[in-house]
């Protein structure tokens, strides 16, 4: 069993990757079917080139000639094969060259398995959205992903009194990006957080969490102090969202409805409870 420490931090586990996770992938979904009539497909075969550039480090190029787009390195390249399939077939040789013409978005596409890191970025660097005061939304729910004061803390446990404040920040920063939904889908999201908050965590879900810290590309430090008996083998964040996706319920099916211009629309079919 976990102590009320160990527990405090696995809650923030819990709700920083899953509803964390979740809410910034349905507003890709929101924002690509409300503003540009997309399905995620449409866009990562738009945006191709644009999601390599985001990949490319150093001196790396891609294969289009006189190219003048910037790479910028804010993602690993292995995040390219959770949105493409890879083909082995390229247009070009160089090992200083990358190919994106030949990239295709997978069929079996599921974003219910991409990170915030992917999420987040895609949200910011590929015009999904302009509104600066929403990107900076985007990047606070992101910063707590990064802080030192979460997932990369040197132990894996929390005091009550820092629990509290802390649990106040990263569930604030939820809400505000699920704020552009229809006010009865953000009530829905606010009761999960409230009762995953004051409910007390099941053995599977303490267990799960465990594994999902152990698995994460975290912080070193946080590893050498993990309780002796989880005993997991490491991966990385992106290769085991598949723990955080086992966790969603398939009991409700219900539309995201979201104010338009005109009116209320229909503006994206999600499963409300995964």
């Amino acid at each position: 069993m976990a102590s009320k420490d160990e527990e405090n931090f696995l809650k923030l586990v819990l709700l920083l990757l899953k509803y964390g996770g979740r809410v910034l992938q349905d507003r890709i979904e929101c924002e690509l079917e409300r503003q540009k009539q997309q399905t995620v497909s449409d866009f990562l075969e738009e945006y191709k080139h644009k999601i390599l550039h985001l990949t490319l480090r150093y001196k790396k190029e891609c294969c289009q000639k006189d190219c003048r787009s910037k790479n910028r390195a804010a993602l690993n390249e292995q995040y390219l094969k959770c949105m493409f399939h890879i083909m082995e077939k390229k247009c070009c040789s160089s090992y200083m060259q990358e190919c994106f013409c030949n990239l295709e978005p997978r069929a079996d596409l599921d974003i219910s398995f991409w990170d915030i890191t992917l999420t987040s970025c895609l949200l910011l660097e590929c015009d999904i959205l302009t509104d600066q005061s929403q990107k900076q939304v985007i990047k606070n729910l992101r910063n707590h992903r990064n802080s030192r004061a979460l997932l990369h803390r040197g132990t894996p446990s929390m005091g009550e009194e820092e629990f509290v404040k802390t649990w106040k920040e990263v569930s604030n920063a939820i809400k505000e990006v699920a704020e552009v939904f229809e006010p009865w889908y953000f009530k829905h999201y606010c009761d999960k957080i409230d009762k995953l908050k004051d409910g007390t965590l099941s053995t599977s879900d303490i267990e799960g969490c465990w594994k999902k810290i152990k698995d994460a590309d975290f912080d070193k430090e946080l590893y050498g102090n993990l309780p002796a008996h989880k005993d997991f083998t490491t991966s990385t964040e992106m290769e085991n969202l598949a723990y955080y996706h086992s966790l969603r319920s398939t009991s409700l099916n219900r539309q995201i409805m979201m104010h338009g211009k005109g009116g209320t629309n229909v503006n994206s079919a999600l499963e409300i409870d995964r």
